[in-house]
């Protein structure tokens, strides 16, 4: 599912429970434990860093109990190993279209390495892809550039990274067909799925 140093699509329609599975698997990784065929291989608890800005940080703790509550773990301990970050505040952009070339907003990129950095991060999540750049999704090359560029957020920090991204509407494929991803192929291609 997450490599380190590697880039991780999560991909659903809307409301099909992306956040939920993200809150899921960090309550469990946290915890140094497996989530269902999901395996860690280092066998210790990570540190998770998730920004949702769809939801905000009092939502992401209600469902954080409630994941808590069904799998029974001490919520206090798992909230201690997840820093959440919402839009509360602004938007965490970390590109803009600048002229149709991908313009990553260094200061955001510094701030979300230094976090990592500084709170011994393993896993970060991004939820969803389109709240975190200003980019055309349907333009391949600009896409696979800051897909890239996120690889390379990956390999600075050594850490997993996790984007959470929406489907098509109405798309009427098999649920793992490349053509239910909304936007460029290079959102299927660059990233590992």
């Amino acid at each position: 599912l997450l490599m380190r140093r590697q880039v991780s699509m999560l991909v659903g329609s809307g409301a099909a429970g992306k956040s939920m599975f993200e809150l899921t698997c960090a309550a469990h990784f946290v915890q140094g434990k497996d989530f269902g065929p999901f395996r860690l291989r280092e066998g210790k608890p990570c540190r998770v860093m998730m920004y949702n800005s769809e939801d905000d940080l009092d939502e992401q703790g209600r469902r954080l109990w409630a994941v808590c509550a069904v799998y029974g773990f001490d919520y206090h301990a798992v909230k201690n190993g997840i820093i959440g970050m919402d839009a509360s505040q602004s938007d965490l952009i970390l590109a803009n279209n600048n002229n149709e070339t991908v313009q990553m907003v260094q200061g955001n990129v510094d701030f979300v390495e230094q976090l990592a950095r500084e709170n011994a991060v393993d896993i970060m999540m991004f939820d969803p892809m389109l709240n975190i750049h200003t980019l055309p999704e349907n333009d391949n090359s600009l896409m696979r550039h800051f897909l890239t560029q996120v690889r390379g957020i990956a390999h600075r920090t050594n850490t997993a990274i996790m984007i959470a991204h929406h489907t098509n509407k109405g798309g009427g494929r098999e649920a793992d067909d490349p053509g239910n991803f909304r936007g460029a192929s290079s959102i299927v291609d660059t990233p590992r799925i």
